[in-house]
């Protein structure tokens, strides 16, 4: 049994503080569509190479609602895409 929290926020940067940076914390982080997102913020969310989150910039504004570009679990691979289940389709 464990605790889950949950942070959501329209921008990558609030996760970056200059008391605290909660961005080193996160074990999961999922993005979804975004406009204006800097590489840098992509590279750091995913931990992908520069090259791959420069070539995810445009990728990420153009998300269609519930697509979700995330960390891979596996080795070859920098991120995987998605799409995420809503909620409201559970019950």
């Amino acid at each position: 049994m464990g605790i889950v929290v949950f942070f959501a926020s329209q921008s990558p940067t609030d996760y970056q503080q200059k008391e605290f940076n909660f961005q080193e914390l996160l074990e999961f982080a999922y993005i979804f569509q975004c406009e204006g997102v800097s590489a840098t913020a992509i590279q750091d969310v995913l931990g992908c190479s520069s090259r791959t989150a420069k070539d995810l910039q445009t990728e990420v504004a153009r998300l269609e609602p519930f697509q979700v570009i995330s960390r891979s679990s596996e080795k070859t691979e920098e991120f995987i895409k998605f799409v995420a289940e809503p909620f409201y389709k559970n019950y």
